[in-house]
C-alpha cells in the first residue's frame, strides 16, 4: 500500500526534544515500512526515517513556530501536490494538510492528537463524513462521538529506548493529559506525600 504520513512542519521526526506527535509518527512510519508498505513521510528535512522523506523545509523551525499558518500552508501544499499517487493519506496535522487531504478525494485518515476545542470541533464537523478519524484514547473518542472512527490507537512507545532497570533513581515520573485532572492531581499529591513520608 502507498501511504503518505503527513506530520506537522514544526519539529523533526523523531523530535530532538519536545514533540509527542513526532515520536508517534516516527514509530508508525518506520513500522509500516517494516511491514512492507511504501511509505512517504512528509516532515522537515532534518527528520530521520526508514520511509521516503519528502520535505519543503530543510530544518525544523522549532516549538516557537507551532501553528504558524504560513509554514502550515506551504508544507500542506508540498505534501498534497501529488496526493493521487497514494492509496491513503494519514494526516497528523489538523489544519491545512487535513483540509487539503479531505478535498483531494484520496481516502484520508486523521489521528486526533489534541483536545476537541470548539475550533477543532468546527473543523472536524466539516469533514466528518469525508475522513476517518483515529482517537488516541477511549476518553477522547467519547468526547466527540459525531466522527467516523477507524479506531482507537494509543500512543506507542519504543520499549527498547526505555529498558527495564533494576537499579532505580529516587523519583516518581507521572505523565497525563492536561484535561480533567483536578481529582487525579489530588490523588497524585497524596501518593507523593506518602512516598516522601516513607523515606
Amino acid at each position: 500500500m502507498r501511504i503518505a504520513q503527513i506530520c506537522p512542519p514544526w519539529l523533526a521526526v523523531p523530535p530532538k526534544g519536545y514533540g509527542g506527535i513526532e515520536w508517534v509518527v516516527a514509530l508508525l512510519a518506520d513500522g509500516l515500512v517494516e511491514a512492507g508498505h511504501d511509505v512517504t513521510l512528509f516532515a522537515t528535512g532534518d527528520s530521520v526515517t526508514r520511509a521516503h522523506l519528502s520535505s519543503v523545509f530543510r530544518a525544523a523551525p522549532g516549538p516557537t513556530a507551532i501553528n504558524d499558518i504560513e509554514l502550515d500552508a506551504i508544507h500542506a501544499m508540498h505534501a498534497l501536490r501529488d496526493a493521487g499517487g497514494f492509496d491513503v493519506l494519514h494526516v497528523h496535522a489538523p489544519f491545512a494538510a487535513f483540509a487539503g487531504a479531505v478535498a483531494s478525494g484520496v481516502p484520508t485518515v486523521h489521528t486526533v492528537h489534541g483536545a476537541f476545542t470548539e475550533r477543532m470541533r468546527a473543523l472536524y464537523r466539516e469533514a466528518a463524513d469525508r475522513a476517518w478519524f483515529v482517537a488516541i484514547s477511549e476518553a477522547q473518542r467519547r468526547s466527540n462521538d459525531d466522527l467516523r472512527y477507524a479506531g482507537v490507537v494509543h500512543n506507542g512507545v519504543d520499549l527498547d529506548a526505555y529498558p527495564l532497570r533494576t537499579d532505580k533513581d529516587d523519583y516518581v515520573l507521572f505523565l497525563r493529559s492536561e484535561e480533567h485532572t483536578s481529582e487525579l492531581q489530588s490523588r497524585l499529591h497524596l501518593v507523593c506525600r506518602l512516598l516522601l513520608e516513607k523515606k
